[in-house]
């Protein structure tokens, strides 16, 4: 799939352009989620744009960073550590949209594990370079219970 992508996005876009997104593609999103892993909120702020729209399940949207950076802070503490594993990563045939699917699992601070499926659905900034608006599909409902 990522191939018939890859040459339905060459059709749209300068060479250039496809090659800087395909870069950010393989590389950054890893390391995005590798930064949630360690908690590590400047690290994963370092992704979005300064009016960053966040969506993290049912909970209600984050707007911009200053507001994203006190939910995670908040978030990171309530729990020992994440790991996001199997991941599948794609996008649109603009290069403006990113899918990545996977499983997380949360280590809870007792120890204990929810390991449950997650996709994220990024689009980026109009020049490729940062995500504006991130959005979580996760049922993590029983993460506190």
């Amino acid at each position: 799939m990522m191939v018939h992508a890859e040459r339905q996005l060459k059709k749209f876009m300068p060479v250039k352009d496809f090659k800087k997104i395909k870069k950010i593609i393989q590389m950054n999103f890893e390391a995005m989620l590798k930064a949630v892993d360690h908690s590590d909120t400047e690290k994963f702020l370092d992704f979005l744009s300064e009016d960053v729209c966040f969506y993290f399940a049912n909970i209600p949207k984050t707007s911009g960073k200053k507001d994203l950076r006190n939910f995670l802070n908040l978030f990171f503490q309530s729990i020992d550590h994440t790991k996001h594993t199997k991941l599948i990563i794609d996008r649109n045939e603009k290069g403006d949209v990113v899918f990545i699917r996977g499983d997380v699992c949360y280590t809870r601070k007792d120890g204990s594990e929810l390991n449950v499926p997650f996709c994220n659905v990024l689009t980026l900034d109009e020049r490729k370079e940062k995500i504006r608006d991130y959005r979580i599909y996760v049922d993590n409902s029983d993460l506190f219970n």
